[in-house]
């Protein structure tokens, strides 16, 4: 029972960061005069939800962040702009 009391806990408080991560990045893009539409998706990893969204769309172009890890932390944690690179059918931009 703990544990899912833990796993619960970790599960809102990522959702609840990257809520304000995605309010942030929407804020600067709407103050550029940029059109921004937010879209959260769970039930697939982060990259799946990425590739399929930008081809269920009909996306032009996916921009992405990226952190840089490198070394051991990146073979243990892969990268999700890594993933999304290797498996897109649409151009993508990285940005670190």
């Amino acid at each position: 029972m703990r544990g899912e009391m833990w796993s619960k806990a970790l599960e809102n408080h990522l959702r609840d960061e990257g809520k304000k991560a995605t309010e942030y990045v929407a804020g600067v893009g709407k103050e550029a005069g940029v059109e921004v539409e937010t879209v959260v998706i769970d039930d697939k990893t982060p990259a799946d939800g990425i590739v399929d969204f930008a081809t269920e769309n009909d996306m032009d172009l996916i921009v992405m962040g990226t952190l840089g890890i490198t070394g051991l932390s990146h073979i243990l944690l892969g990268s999700v702009a890594e993933n999304v690179v290797r498996h897109a059918k649409r151009p993508v931009l990285v940005i670190p």
